[in-house]
């Protein structure tokens, strides 16, 4: 029995709680359960001298699995919930055609249905929040919460106001209007035509006239759409 405990606390002082994956998160739950099981266990059956032998050790990774994998299971489930993760999990893996625990562009380019999305590349730089080129699964989970229908009409407009927003500044500049439009329409209009709609967009939306729009403007323009309802994913 003590063995089972001592490899439960092995296997617990391995967890690097700076990676997150979909395996992980269960295996740091299962862990968490075993040692506590132990503990109690322990106590139970007056086992003094193997709690003073093994009460630091357990205090100290029921610490950091409680506070670690936990806190990290609880912020996802507030987005996502578990049957959600558990398919999300299923279809980053699927995704993650070199096992490498991370999406590149060409591995999200694999699947058919965003090959012809023009803006694939502004969604990928928007779920790659620490901007290394590629999306690990915690960035996967958070990136698709805001496609979940659990999501709020403002997170989901906010992620639509971070796709014009390149710089992430706060603004859709004139420069960054166009871009984005551009991305969109192609060579199917010419730049000068281009340029007179999102010259247009701005002198429109920009109340404060200071010549861009922030995320207010944004959302009386778009606000009354049903834009924010269209934007959920059947993961």
């Amino acid at each position: 029995m003590f063995c089972s405990l001592q490899r439960a606390l092995t296997t617990a002082s391995k967890c690097n709680f700076s990676t997150f994956s979909p395996d992980k998160i269960f295996l740091r739950t299962k862990i968490i359960m075993v040692v506590c099981l132990y503990y109690k266990y322990l106590y139970q059956h007056s086992l003094a001298p193997y709690i003073e032998i093994y009460s630091s050790l357990i205090h100290k990774h029921i610490f950091f699995l409680i506070f670690g994998a936990w806190y990290m299971w609880f912020k996802l489930c507030d987005l996502v919930d578990a049957d959600e993760i558990r398919r999300l999990g299923k279809r980053f893996r699927k995704l993650d055609l070199d096992n490498s625990g991370s999406l590149s562009v060409e591995e999200f380019m694999s699947l058919p249905e965003l090959q012809q999305n023009p803006l694939v590349q502004r969604v990928i730089d928007i779920f790659d929040a620490d901007g290394n080129g590629e999306v690990d699964f915690k960035e996967f989970i958070q990136g698709m919460s805001q496609f979940s229908v659990k999501g709020d009409k403002e997170s989901k407009l906010r992620f639509a106001f971070r796709i014009y927003d390149m710089d992430n500044d706060g603004y859709i500049s004139n420069g960054e209007l166009f871009q984005v439009l551009k991305m969109m329409v192609g060579n199917n209009l010419k730049d000068t035509q281009l340029q007179q709609i999102v010259d247009k967009t701005i002198l429109f939306a920009d109340k404060d006239e200071d010549g861009k729009i922030n995320f207010e403007e944004f959302c009386s323009v778009v606000g009354n759409t049903d834009v924010h309802k269209k934007m959920v994913v059947d993961v």
